[in-house]
C-alpha cells in the first residue's frame, strides 16, 4: 500500500472512528478533549488578583486545539457516518482495501468547518482524500471556546475508512 505524505505534522486530535460509532474526537491518553480547562480567573495563582482571563488571540484569530479552554464536539455523527459509507470508493471497497486520511482544517465559531482550510496531512491511498474531505465539510460541531466565547480553531483529524465485519448469526 503506497503512503502519500504531503506534510508532516503531529496529530493534535485523536482518531475519528465514525463508522465504529466512537467519538470523532476520541480521547488520547493524557488528553481529556472534552474537559474544560481552568481559565486564568480560575487558576489558583491568579485568584483574587483581578487578572483578566483574556489571552492574546493568534494573529489570524485562529487558535490551535491545545490553546482553547473547551474542545469542539462533533454534533452530527450519524451524518458523518453516512457520508463515509456513501463516499467509500467502490473499487477500493470491492477489493477490501481500507485506509486513512489525516486532514487539518478550521472549525469556525458557528461550528461549521471552513471548506477552504481543509488540507491533507497524510493519506494511505489518494482515492480516499476527496471522500474524507467531503465528510469533514459536512461535519458540524459545538465550537471550541476560549473564556466562554466560541472561536476559530485548527483541528487535525484522522478519517479512517474500514470495512464492516460481516454479521454472523449467533451460535446456539
Amino acid at each position: 500500500m503506497k503512503r502519500i505524505r504531503t506534510r508532516t505534522m503531529p496529530v493534535l486530535a485523536a482518531i475519528a472512528a465514525v463508522l465504529a460509532e466512537s467519538p470523532a474526537l476520541a480521547q488520547k491518553p493524557g488528553n481529556d478533549l472534552g474537559a474544560k480547562r481552568p481559565t486564568v480567573q480560575e487558576h489558583p495563582d491568579f485568584v483574587g488578583r483581578g487578572m483578566v482571563a483574556d489571552r492574546p488571540s493568534p494573529k489570524d484569530g485562529t487558535y490551535e486545539l491545545s490553546a482553547v479552554d473547551e474542545q469542539p464536539v462533533l454534533l452530527n455523527r450519524a451524518v458523518a457516518a453516512r457520508a463515509m459509507a456513501h463516499g467509500y470508493p467502490c473499487e477500493l471497497r470491492s477489493q477490501g482495501i481500507t485506509g486513512m486520511v489525516v486532514l487539518r482544517f478550521v472549525i469556525r465559531p458557528d461550528g461549521t468547518t471552513d471548506p477552504l482550510s481543509v488540507g491533507v496531512e497524510t493519506a494511505t491511498n489518494a482515492a480516499f482524500v476527496e471522500p474524507a474531505s467531503d465528510v469533514v465539510r459536512q461535519m458540524r460541531f459545538e465550537p471550541a471556546k476560549v473564556g466562554g466565547v466560541p472561536v476559530r480553531v485548527w483541528v487535525t483529524l484522522p478519517i479512517t475508512f474500514a470495512l464492516e465485519e460481516p454479521r454472523r448469526p449467533p451460535k446456539g
